[in-house]
């Protein structure tokens, strides 16, 4: 519901001095492996496919305003174990857009992580920043761009016993391919 808050009241301010809106889905596709030694060689590999859309309008002034909801999953296999997390989260983004350069600020104003093993880390917020450069491709934009995002957890739920999380964070650096179109 606050998604949509957000989508149209973007839409409703940016409705007399407006100059393009753009919608964009930003993709990536991670996987690192390290090799750990404590009494005899343990390999592990994170595997991270995050994807965000987001929808806004840059301004006259080139001032970007806009939404963005993000999903993806963390993969983290070891020896012995596999453990897997989907992130669902949205939020409001500011930004600023000169010629074929663009740099995003988004404040995620909720944020979830459910893991397989019946954690659910509730009540997330945080923010992520985006720098990307613009290629034109046809009637699309294709950007390559880096995203370091940092979103923390207030609330663990345990199959239904909620608790208070000290510490649970998620994000990093991630370079992401985006494809955008401008209206």
């Amino acid at each position: 519901m606050r998604l949509i808050v957000i989508l149209f009241t973007t839409a409703f301010i940016t409705q007399y001095s407006h100059a393009s809106y753009q919608v964009s889905l930003a993709w990536s596709h991670i996987t690192r492996t390290a090799n750990y030694e404590i009494s005899s060689e343990v390999k592990s590999e994170e595997t991270r496919s995050p994807m965000e859309i987001k929808f806004g309008s840059v301004l006259s002034n080139k001032i970007y305003l806009g939404g963005i909801y993000n999903i993806g999953t963390r993969t983290v296999s070891s020896t012995s174990l596999t453990r897997t997390e989907k992130l669902t989260a949205y939020g409001a983004t500011i930004g600023y857009d000169l010629a074929d350069w663009y740099v995003h600020l988004s404040y995620y104003l909720s944020a979830e992580l459910d893991t397989d093993d019946d954690n659910i880390f509730k009540e997330g917020s945080g923010f992520q920043v985006d720098i990307g450069k613009k290629f034109k491709w046809g009637s699309v934009f294709v950007i390559p761009q880096i995203a370091y995002s940092s979103l923390s957890f207030k609330i663990r739920d345990n199959n239904g016993t909620e608790a208070d999380v000290d510490s649970s964070s998620f994000g990093g650096i991630i370079p992401q391919i985006a494809f955008m179109y401008e209206f």
